[in-house]
């Protein structure tokens, strides 16, 4: 039994250290002996990961080919900007002025 444990806690171990923990292999010894209640508890730590992701995907990269008329001399160059577009619009127009007033504002 104690080989189990400690295998068991050296799994543990290295998966949080390579932060690949299942939601559902999660222990949560408070709700020991409640089946209902611990297979809600982790749904909602599963749909908590599910919404961090969602969160970060909302944010797109945004591209600008720039030039400016009072430096000739430098070479054309992308500038790039993060839009955040549960702010904005869902138009690539919305976007770009989203972008412009923040670059007035600078």
């Amino acid at each position: 039994m104690s080989k189990r444990r400690s295998v068991g806690e050296g799994y543990k171990k290295v998966a949080s250290l390579l932060n690949k923990t299942s939601p559902k292999k999660e222990n949560l010894p408070i709700l020991e002996g409640h089946p209902a209640a611990q297979e809600h508890a982790e749904a909602v730590v599963e749909s908590q990961d599910n919404l961090k992701e969602s969160i970060k995907a909302l944010k797109k990269e945004f591209k600008v080919y720039r030039w400016s008329r009072e430096n000739p001399n430098l070479k054309p160059f992308l500038q790039s900007y993060f839009v955040d577009l549960s702010i904005c619009g869902p138009m690539v127009l919305d976007a770009l002025q989203k972008i412009k007033a923040g670059t007035m504002q600078a």
